[in-house]
């Protein structure tokens, strides 16, 4: 049995071992014996802690979400102008991180493909993306300095950032290379500064928004997993 007192740093070691084992097998390929010897401990000591080997897959992908989040939160809180700190959540949520960000943004796409069947994955994703897009918007209000966007504004441009995010680090990890990360940051900053200039359109002609900024009249708005 473990030692008393040993249980966070038990955990941790295995969530660091199941994040390696997960971003080279998947979800489907890792077991729980592989885990174990990654982690250097027993099966028996994974099953002391976790009832079966989705609980250590859930364990993991909040791991890694908690691990990418603190380090954007840190990269935002370095910088001081409201440019620079969108700047900071480009470079470190798409392009920063090294070694580890690759093991992180793989387990997250292998969740995603898994949470197609799995009720549990899925609503630990959701959850993760709130808090992420928790973290773009505070960015994009900051930005907003005329304050022209209203609270629904940010909360979909937010969803929407989070999107692009996802979209261009998956293609980073999966080895696309041509994408330029300052050419990537002058982009999605463009964009933020041009969504926060058309909220502010329709109070300058005095009339009032048939739809949310950046969406054509008509539009539904796009599902999200």
């Amino acid at each position: 049995m473990p030692k008393v007192g040993m249980e966070p740093i038990r955990r941790d070691q295995i969530r660091r071992a199941a994040a390696k084992v997960v971003a080279r097998r998947g979800f489907d390929g890792t077991t729980l014996l592989e885990i174990a010897k990654s982690a250097g401990v027993s099966t028996g000591t994974i099953n002391h802690y976790y009832p079966n080997k989705l609980a250590v897959m859930v364990d993991t992908l909040v791991y890694v979400s908690d691990w990418f989040q603190n380090r954007m939160k840190r990269a935002v809180n370095r910088e001081k102008s409201p440019q620079d700190k969108f700047r900071a959540l480009v470079r470190e949520g798409i392009f920063g991180g090294g070694k580890m960000a690759e093991i992180g943004q793989s387990v997250w796409i292998w969740a995603i493909a898994e949470s197609i069947r799995s009720k549990a994955l899925r609503d630990v994703i959701q959850e993760r993306r709130r808090l992420f897009q928790e973290i773009l918007a505070d960015a994009i209000r900051e930005l907003d300095v005329a304050h022209n966007m209203s609270a629904l504004d940010i909360q979909e441009f937010a969803a929407e950032c989070d999107a692009y995010f996802n979209g261009i680090g998956n293609h980073w990890v999966t080895g696309e290379r041509k994408l330029q990360p300052e050419a990537v940051e002058r982009s999605l900053l463009s964009m933020a500064r041009g969504r926060a200039a058309d909220a502010a359109a329709p109070a300058r002609k005095g009339g009032a928004r048939s739809a949310p900024a950046g969406r054509l009249s008509g539009e539904t708005p796009m599902t999200r997993n």
